[in-house]
């Protein structure tokens, strides 16, 4: 019932639409009662506890679409909280339940911010999001803690993992940190929260997001590694991915980025792997990293270069984010739809933990803990990404470039009150965006949209000048046609660098923000006439009125 009921989603492409509905039969399924709660529960038979990783990257995917689940998670969380500092994991052992908490170097700290901004992104609860806020805080209070004069965070495990200790800058903290600060500015917007020290910290992610390439680009590899200590790690790691799908690269280093993951790491039969090169079974490596034996893996298997559902989904969003979007998804139903898998190698109809990646062994491809929960949980995360809902830190929008291979889609949309959305044609250009009948010219979807049912897209022939990318809220849009008036009031906090890009056919007469003219204002011809125009404006955290005059 939760697979068919809760939410829909139909491409016409039955790979697609069936792995959606066994995604969320297996997110509905895998839970188990611990202590007085039903909680998700990574695979059927196996971890007796709750693992806060888990929920919050399962819970990226269900918060397209099931608030209800994602708000119950995130206040289980809240109620292990100890001095609001976030479990790490919750299980009985031996003499009771046992509570581990998450150190200050745990990412588990910035999946959760960036999971309760997406959950009020979508919720616009701002009740929840006030009583998880100080959890929030004390996330970004911890983390910035590993934050050195270099403008990279540093850690002791290796990338995303939780095992190993050897202290240096990394990558992938580096980067979920600029995420995180700018979703913390999201939130503290959105939740009228006035912390002074918002502007420092926008400054401080930008500041990060230079150090990464100036530290962190190796120009020989096209990729950013780590280091250990002052000494460089020449393992090229699956989370720095990350950089591009959250595009905090410039693009021509992104496209290298890429490249070398889809050189080394990638097989294009079952996945992106772990890591490269593969020797964390090896005894100066575990002497090195001071790893307990071979937890890690053998080669190959497990974190040493298995196969993980995470790393795949990263692996296609970075290929969508540096526009290779019809790549991604051949990439997406060839390796995480449930088809796609069971014609792999090895491969059986299931979401798993991991793959063994040995392509010359007899038991390539083959998988490990079938129904894992958060495979499912990435599965319709990336899902959504690809052909419905783009997200930045500040909102919510349709994505202007969509698969080729899928003329409409229509699902269900967690914004405000669920939301039936259907999204059809060809091209990249609005024609006309329907609310409950009305027309709104914006790919953004306004904050006064949240008692809405149903929402329309036609993509085809560009009629009027809608909003296409904003970073700040938008509270409400609308174009009059008499006056040639493009008309939005947007939000965000005092001195936030606001960016607002518009699509039209002629460039604008006039731009103004609260009746006073604004100074940059960039236009550029497209390949198919139509102007990009993008506006910049100091930000604030009262409503500012924008006019854009053709």
């Amino acid at each position: 019932a939760k697979a068919h009921n809760v939410a829909r989603f139909v491409t016409g492409d039955p790979w697609l639409d069936r792995s959606a509905i066994w995604a969320r039969a297996l997110l509905a399924t895998n839970a188990h009662y611990l202590d007085g709660s039903i909680v998700p529960m990574p695979c059927p038979a196996e971890y007796n506890f709750f693992f806060t990783h888990d929920m919050l990257l399962t819970n990226l995917g269900a918060v397209n679409f099931d608030l209800e689940r994602v708000k119950r998670d995130l206040l289980y969380v809240a109620s292990l909280a100890k001095d609001n500092v976030i479990p790490h994991a919750y299980y009985w052992r031996d003499d009771g339940f046992k509570t581990e908490f998450c150190g200050p170097d745990n990412w588990n700290h910035l999946w959760f911010i960036l999971l309760t901004a997406s959950y009020v992104r979508h919720s616009l609860d701002r009740e929840t999001g006030n009583a998880l806020f100080p959890l929030v805080a004390e996330s970004v209070g911890q983390m910035l803690t590993q934050l050195r004069e270099d403008g990279l965070m540093y850690a002791g495990h290796p990338d995303w993992w939780d095992i190993g200790n050897r202290e240096g800058p990394r990558a992938y903290i580096t980067i979920l940190t600029i995420r995180a600060l700018r979703e913390y500015a999201f939130l503290c917007s959105m939740l009228g929260r006035n912390d002074p020290s918002l502007l420092e910290k926008e400054k401080t992610a930008e500041r990060m997001e230079r150090s990464l390439v100036d530290r962190l680009w190796d120009d020989e590899t096209g990729y950013l590694l780590n280091y250990n200590g002052a000494e460089i790690d020449r393992h090229i790691y699956a989370g720095s991915l990350l950089a591009p799908v959250f595009q905090v690269l410039p693009p021509e280093l992104s496209q290298r980025l890429v490249a070398t993951a889809s050189e080394r790491l990638v097989d294009e039969r079952i996945g992106a792997r772990t890591v490269v090169p593969m020797d964390f079974h090896l005894d100066s490596v575990i002497a090195y990293y001071k790893l307990a034996g071979k937890e890690a893996g053998e080669e190959y298997f497990y974190a040493n270069g298995g196969v993980w559902p995470h790393c795949t989904a990263w692996y296609v969003l970075a290929l969508q984010s540096i526009g290779r979007v019809d790549d991604a998804a051949a990439f997406f139903r060839g390796t995480m739809t449930i088809d796609g898998i069971a014609r792999s190698p090895m491969g059986q109809p299931a979401f798993y933990e991991y793959r063994y990646s040995n392509p010359l062994s007899l038991d390539f491809g083959k998988i490990d803990k079938p129904s894992f929960l958060w495979a499912g949980g990435f599965y319709l995360s990336v899902l959504y990404r690809l052909y419905a809902i783009s997200e930045n830190e500040w909102n919510l929008s349709v994505p202007s470039v969509r698969p080729a291979h899928v003329d409409s889609v229509s699902f269900t949309l967690a914004f405000g009150k669920p939301k039936d959305v259907v999204v059809r044609g060809k091209g990249e250009r609005l024609a006309i965006l329907r609310v409950d009948g009305r027309e709104k010219p914006s790919l953004v979807l306004p904050l006064d949209l949240a008692d809405s049912r149903r929402i329309e897209l036609e993509f085809g022939e560009l009629r009027v000048p809608y909003l296409e990318r904003l970073d700040a809220i938008l509270h409400r849009i609308s174009y009059d046609r008499g006056k040639r008036t493009l008309q939005c009031t947007v939000s965000s906090f005092d001195g936030h660098r606001s960016r607002v890009v518009v699509i039209s056919r002629s460039r604008p007469r006039s731009v103004q923000l609260d009746r006073r003219e604004v100074a940059e204002v960039r236009s550029r011809m497209e390949s198919d006439g139509a102007v990009r125009t993008e506006i910049l404006f100091a930000g604030s955290q009262k409503n500012q009125l924008l006019n854009v005059v053709f």
